[in-house]
């Protein structure tokens, strides 16, 4: 039995061989520091940085994506944030139809300087979209001048991933794709939400694109994105304290603010509003 400080019981388990399996676990509690409880689109609708409410729909309607039992659909609702950020969205022009293969097509274009300087001290990206799949790549730049070695950078790691070798690439948008438009998605997406660069593009990849019929995520990798881990800007979270040298009855997590999905590792970064320090977690 587990009991509390009081002597009440809390919890029960049966011991079995060396394993103990709890039999009146309370449901109700929260069982994990990002558990989700029941989230409508609009909620959503945030935590995707804003997506239209089109795409939303379609992506949760045909299951475009996984991690979402929880979605509550519902009418369209009206966001201020997203008329004031988004006012000069344009659609996606048509796919080329010769472009049969990932990297047959990249288009790129360099975004800036931006208003605020990034937490890298970045004031410029540039964006890298793979025609076939709408999968992108955005790099923040300190300097415009950055160009020709992000592009090298990219150029590196997409062929060793896929297999594939870039064969054309377009800047300033070509005839047939409007790169112009993911830069404004992107833009506007960081203007919703106070961010501008990883975070934003991570989010877009996972999201249903029409013109593919699915997200760029599925389109690359193969796979559905999984989204159950995505959070709001500025949501309350709790992170996991690893300090070796705690001790065995000190609290296992601290209460932080969610602030970004990190660029280089699998984790957010936190805002610990106890230590006042950003970690990754």
């Amino acid at each position: 039995m587990i009991v509390d400080y009081s002597g009440n019981i809390r919890e029960r388990a049966k011991r079995i061989g060396d394993l103990y399996f709890m039999k009146e676990a309370d449901q109700s509690r929260q069982v994990a520091s990002f558990a989700k409880q029941k989230i409508s689109l609009s909620g959503w609708h945030v935590q995707l940085r804003h997506l239209n409410n089109q795409d939303m729909k379609m992506m949760f309607q045909k299951g475009h994506v996984e991690g979402t039992v929880t979605v509550q659909i519902e009418d369209v609702w009206n966001c201020s944030t997203c008329v004031a950020a988004k006012m000069t969205r344009e659609p996606f022009q048509s796919r080329s139809p010769y472009v049969k293969k990932p990297l047959e097509v990249i288009h790129t274009d360099v975004c800036g300087p931006m208003r605020t300087t990034s937490k890298g001290g970045a004031r410029w990206f540039v964006t890298f979209i793979d025609e076939h799949t709408r999968f992108c790549y955005v790099y923040p730049m300190k300097e415009k001048s950055q160009v020709v070695e992000k592009f090298i950078e990219f150029k590196n790691l997409v062929e060793n991933q896929t297999g594939h070798f870039i064969k054309e690439l377009q800047s300033d948008g070509g005839k047939d794709y409007d790169n112009n438009r993911l830069d404004k998605s992107l833009y506007s997406a960081a203007q919703s939400t106070a961010k501008w660069d990883f975070t934003a593009n991570y989010i877009r990849n996972r999201c249903f694109t029409e013109t593919i019929g699915c997200t760029p995520y599925e389109k690359w990798t193969g796979y559905k994105p999984n989204i159950w881990h995505m959070r709001s800007f500025g949501e309350k979270v709790h992170a996991l304290d690893e300090n070796p040298t705690k001790g065995k009855f000190n609290r296992r997590g601290h209460e932080g603010v969610f602030l970004e999905y990190s660029y280089d590792l699998k984790a957010f970064r936190i805002w610990l509003t106890g230590a006042k320090k950003v970690i990754c977690s």
